[in-house]
């Protein structure tokens, strides 16, 4: 019998990348790790939330697609249905598998960078970029920009980032392959996936594979099955997003939503940094990097064509992003913007993932040029080296503040707070995972319904701490199925505003009989008769037949895209044998 020798080199090739993202992570967070600390900011507290409202839901059955019943002071309000719904559940079931908050955040920052690490590697290895040189290049990408974001306040953007990589694959596609250049089913997919996470981030990718698409179509001659690719791409994402724009069309279409609050967009544009590398931050390092990088493909423009192409993509894109846009100026004319855009930087979820793959393609270029690669090679482990100690330094601040008796949850004003704040540390350690809202209250505006014309965020704000958290106290709470349960005792029978919010969908019922408000405030907090003793109101939400087919529609789309895959792994694997 022949004996069987084990391919070492094989093997430590292909763990190679997962054991330098892990540890690459490990390092950053490792302080964390020895203080068991969670950082509670305002995006996380937010996501936090969510999830554990979806997960009580699992726990217990009591179902509820729109009304977050459990969490947001159990005001009746929508979050969920308008924010990756089923992305929720899934997490919410990954909430009730840990055993802490702690052990969850730990969880999901390996998760994430695991995935944002193997999707850059992977993305540089498809175009023959060396295994050594995609595994730098992607460890740098996870320190720089949104990536590290994640790690202090679970920016879900940094999702759309760590997901790009495999977006710009299929424009790699459009570019590279001449028989078939749009591979539907896998910008279905990962369009679809991203859709189901981060709204935005699929906005930005998918805007930037437009100059991909036009490329493909006027290049290549069959025009026709391009075409039709694309549609059967759009087609398909329609289908596995359909409970969330349906969710959106059944929203908006009825009722005002309150819109975040505004930010000065040049303070959220890209900017040369000597201190962090996060989000807007630029290393000045990577910006070398990136302007090197530029002019090496604007003189050799011919050499290699995806690399003049991504590069240039990803240039705009980046100084579209930078505070050499005038968005002063753009603000002073677009003034929603700091509302609905927010932050310029959010531009660099499709920019780095393209400059990235140019550096990599240059790498390979410069192979005959041995001085010329040693010193960009040297450049690329020192801007790793300085992106990594800004994270870690990131990382180290924010488990002092969690270590600060008087600090440990880092939130803004739109935040109210337990006076005994060394009670979050129990919160975020401990099993009950319930308790961190009954310490912490979020009072920003969020999906709010808005029946005034003319009211500002921090409005918004005030109306919600006075008129839902301030007077929650006084009532007792139940949920069952997806209705919730309001009961109280008073002492006279005249009107009493509840702390609930109602949107066009809402319905109230009161002592047993359905209700219309005698009016709502700005924010769609009813005021209803009481009766003298015992009352109990019921709020529910009513989800019309054709939504419920939508959220169907998505269901079997994702099943059948999962059996299909069994196929294909289960062929692939047949055929290998």
């Amino acid at each position: 019998m022949k004996k069987t020798t084990i391919n070492w080199h094989q093997i430590f090739k292909f763990f190679a990348p997962y054991f330098a993202i892990l540890l690459l992570t490990t390092i950053i967070i490792s302080t964390q790790l020895v203080s068991h600390a969670t950082f509670i900011t305002a995006d996380r507290y937010f996501h936090f939330s969510r999830f554990y409202d979806a997960a009580e839901q699992i726990k217990t059955g009591n179902f509820s697609y729109f009304q977050n019943n459990i969490t947001a002071m159990q005001s009746g309000r929508i979050i969920n249905a308008l924010y990756g719904p089923f992305f929720a559940y899934l997490n919410g079931l990954l909430v009730l598998l840990s055993g802490s908050w702690f052990t969850y955040q730990i969880i999901m920052d390996y998760l994430v960078y695991l995935i944002g690490g193997m999707a850059v590697y992977r993305m540089m290895t498809k175009v023959k970029v060396r295994e050594v040189n995609a595994i730098l290049l992607a460890l740098l990408y996870l320190t720089l920009g949104i990536m590290p974001g994640w790690l202090r306040a679970d920016n879900f953007m940094a999702w759309g980032a760590a997901l790009a990589p495999y977006v710009v694959m299929c424009g790699i596609d459009m570019i590279q392959d001449k028989n078939n250049p749009v591979h539907w089913v896998k910008l279905m997919l990962i369009m679809a996936i991203i859709a189901q996470i981060h709204l935005l981030s699929t906005v930005i990718l998918a805007l930037s594979l437009v100059p991909f698409a036009i490329y493909s179509f006027v290049v290549n001659q069959n025009k026709k099955a391009i075409l039709l690719n694309f549609i059967k791409a759009v087609a398909g994402t329609i289908v596995l997003t359909a409970n969330f724009w349906g969710a959106f069309l059944l929203l908006y279409r009825t009722n005002k939503i309150a819109l975040p609050k505004s930010f000065g967009l040049n303070s959220g544009a890209v900017h040369i940094s000597a201190s962090g590398s996060e989000h807007g931050q630029l290393t000045i390092l990577v910006f070398c990097l990136f302007i090197a990088q530029i002019c090496y493909v604007l003189f050799h423009l011919r050499e290699n064509k995806l690399n003049t192409f991504v590069t240039l993509e990803g240039a705009v894109l980046l100084l579209v992003s930078s505070r050499f846009m005038p968005w002063h100026f753009i603000q002073t004319l677009l003034p929603g913007l700091g509302r609905s855009f927010q932050f310029p930087y959010r531009l660099i979820v499709a920019a780095y993932p393209l400059l990235f793959l140019g550096m990599g393609l240059t790498l390979e270029a410069l192979v005959k040029y041995k001085k010329e690669k040693l010193i960009v090679l040297a450049v690329l482990v020192a801007a790793l080296v300085q992106t990594t100690v800004c994270t870690i330094r990131t990382n180290v601040a924010l488990t002092k503040m969690y270590n600060d008796p008087n600090r440990v949850a880092v939130l803004t004003t739109y935040y109210q707070i337990d006076n005994k704040r060394q009670d979050i540390k129990g919160a975020v350690n401990g099993k009950d995972k319930g308790l961190l809202f009954k310490l912490i209250n979020r009072t920003e505006p969020d999906y709010l319904p808005i029946y005034k014309k003319h009211i500002s965020p921090d409005m918004v704000n005030l109306l919600y701490r006075t008129d839902i958290i301030d007077q929650s106290m006084r009532y007792n709470y139940s949920v069952h199925g997806s209705s919730l349960y309001l009961s109280w005792v008073a002492k006279k029978s005249d009107e009493v505003q509840l702390p609930l919010v109602m949107y066009h969908q809402s319905r109230l019922q009161v002592n047993n009989q359905i209700v219309q408000p005698q009016k709502l405030n700005p924010i769609g907090s009813p005021t209803v008769n009481q009766r003298k003793g015992n009352n109990t109101a019921i709020l529910s939400f009513i989800v019309p037949m054709w939504f419920w087919g939508l959220v169907i529609i998505s269901l079997v789309g994702w099943l059948v895209l999962f059996l299909y895959g069994l196929k294909v792994i289960v062929n692939y694997r047949f055929n290998q044998n």
